[in-house]
């Protein structure tokens, strides 16, 4: 196994084109056991080989300074040989460009790089490469949540071939922990283990399929620590919380509504009231599915540029598994949510009355986790202010009917429209009947006719059916350009 192995040097500042490679020549041609470079367009003949033997040519990298600044070489022209089944060390002072460079060669980086790249004698083909190569970055990006050997048993399932038995798996783990020290703290919480053990554990990760070479940014950092132990019931109790923290939130939110809007459902005298709260509702399910997106994915964006790009999956299985792993949380907090609301605050008990308001309410939670991995992708200070429209064109307070004309393509676009109608038609639409006035000194009940009430604030209460097709339409949009921004972010950050 060939391991390229990065120093860093606190010495003053150098230029960058200082870096040396220990051993390696300055230019190709002066070394008599190079390797003869073959046709470009002959790429590696097996995506796993025994030994890796890697040249590097006139290896040079530039950077954007800004707009109208021009851009800027970090990397000058760099030269040299990594023979197989070497250690070779990257040495040279801080700032010289070792990450920079180890970037470049283990393919990590490729925008903005020029240069030749062979492997084994041929065009280095990236994607060839980088299944027989790791490369574990200076930062640990590490599951926080998992213990050491959960994490190790997630890297075993997804980068070893399936016929492996399961014994078999365990035994390759058990020696990889063994061998760096780690076995005995296999059952701790890696957010608890020290510095040292945390980069131990990033190598061991990498180690379960045995590359052929690997790439490692400044190995020995803090690998002198000591553990951080930590209570097994406490533990359990941080998982536990976690998995329910979001389903006692829905339920303490849910009671406060309804013990404000009690029977306001029935009653013919507090219809608007009832209007507030179905507002309120759906703006709970906006802001708790948006916003936990928001804040929690972008922590898993440096974990999966780590486990992306050393191949542990593709992009479309990580994002298949976080939209399906959610469904179960999502589905019972909203369920709860539903089930408080909609019996204490007296909603008509009709099944397919409450089928419909728990479709829109479920419709909403999954798009607004959608937007919020658009938004958690690129840039969270989006999320609070992007509202703002959605409830603008809503129809709440100001009606479709009033809307400008100018602005009324806005009601088309918003879902919370969809999800504000839907849940208007599903209370009451459909040729619901005259509501009691429990107000017995009010002889004058304005909106004890449904349909009054419907006319007042311009909506149908027969267009459900539509809104579903809508909210389908926009949760299969928000996905879609969720992955493509996805997508766009793991490409650019290279």
């Amino acid at each position: 196994m060939g391991v390229l192995m990065h120093e860093m040097n606190n010495g003053q500042e150098t230029n960058t084109a200082e870096t040396k490679v220990h051993t390696l020549p300055r230019r190709l041609e002066n070394d008599k056991d190079s390797v003869q470079i073959k046709d470009e367009e002959r790429l590696m003949e097996n995506d796993l080989v025994n030994t890796v033997d890697i040249v590097f040519e006139d290896i040079k990298y530039t950077v954007s300074l800004g707009y109208k600044k021009g851009r800027k070489e970090i990397l000058h022209g760099i030269n040299g040989r990594l023979p197989a089944k070497h250690l070779i060390a990257l040495m040279g002072p801080s700032g010289a460009g070792k990450s920079t460079l180890l970037d470049i060669l283990s393919g990590f980086r490729t925008t903005g790089v020029n240069g030749n790249v062979y492997v084994n004698g041929c065009v280095r083909h990236m994607n060839s490469f980088r299944k027989c190569s790791a490369y574990i970055t200076q930062d640990d990006r590490l599951e926080a949540l998992l213990t050491v050997m959960e994490n190790m048993t997630v890297a075993a399932d997804l980068k070893l071939p399936t016929n492996i038995s399961r014994n078999k798996k365990e035994t390759i783990i058990k020696k990889i922990l063994t061998t760096l020290g780690l076995y005995e703290h296999a059952n701790t919480l890696t957010g608890k283990l020290s510095g040292g053990q945390k980069k131990r554990l990033s190598i061991a990760l990498e180690l379960v399929n045995n590359p052929t070479v690997v790439f490692l940014d400044e190995p020995t950092t803090f690998t002198f620590c000591t553990l951080m132990t930590i209570d097994f019931f406490y533990l359990i109790c941080i998982i536990l919380t976690l998995t329910y923290l979001r389903i006692l939130v829905n339920v303490a939110v849910g009671l406060m509504l309804s013990l404000v809007f009690v029977e306001a459902g029935i009653d013919g005298a507090r219809v608007l009231d009832n209007y507030n709260l179905l507002f309120s509702i759906l703006i709970h399910h906006l802001m708790t599915s948006m916003m936990l997106t928001i804040v929690t994915f972008p922590m898993q964006m440096n974990i999966l540029l780590k486990e992306h790009f050393n191949k542990w999956y593709s992009l479309k299985a990580f994002y298949t598994a976080i939209t399906i792993v959610d469904l179960p949380v999502s589905i019972t907090s909203c369920l709860l949510f539903t089930l408080i609301t909609y019996f204490i605050t007296s909603q008509p008990l009709e099944m397919s009355r409450f089928l419909m308001f728990f479709a829109i309410s479920m419709l909403v939670v999954l798009i607004s986790q959608g937007t919020g991995l658009m938004i958690g992708a690129n840039g969270t200070f989006v999320g609070p202010t992007s509202t703002v429209p959605l409830m603008m064109f809503s129809g709440f307070g100001l009606t479709l009917r009033d809307m400008p004309v100018y602005l009324k393509w806005g009601t088309y676009i918003s879902f919370l429209r969809y999800s504000l109608e839907g849940y208007v038609g599903a209370i009451y639409g459909f040729d619901r009947p005259v509501l009691l006035c429990k107000e017995k000194e009010n002889l004058y009940c304005h909106y004890r006719y449904p349909a009054k009430f419907l006319s007042d604030i311009a909506m149908d209460g027969d267009q459900f059916w539509n809104d579903i097709v809508a909210l389908v339409t926009i949760l299969l949009l928000t996905r879609c350009v969720a992955y493509i921004l996805l997508k766009w972010k793991i490409i650019s950050v290279r």
